[in-house]
């Protein structure tokens, strides 16, 4: 299985509010994570990083259908679940 790695930065410009929060649910719930650079969501691997996402999704009611997509594809859902999220969160800001 070959490595894969989303496009966060592209993720930050399309979604700045949701990543923002995503951020503020990890540092509120992994902080002694958020504060070491090599932990930081954008250094760790996606594999790492997919598991914080899941869960911050879960607790958002946010559905990220990651069994039911091919590995290679996960990137690419996952900026259109960050864009999707946007929405909401500007809808209601």
């Amino acid at each position: 299985m070959d490595s894969i790695k989303p496009d966060l930065i592209k993720i930050k410009n399309i979604a700045p509010k949701a990543w923002a929060d995503f951020e503020d649910f990890y540092q509120t719930n992994h902080p002694a994570y958020f504060s070491d650079p090599k932990l930081n969501p954008e250094n760790i691997p996606f594999e790492m990083l997919l598991g914080l996402l899941l869960r911050y999704f879960i607790e958002n009611g946010v559905e990220w259908d990651v069994s039911n997509t091919e590995y290679g594809m996960l990137p690419e859902t996952l900026l259109e679940v960050f864009e999707s999220y946007e929405k909401v969160i500007s809808h209601y800001s």
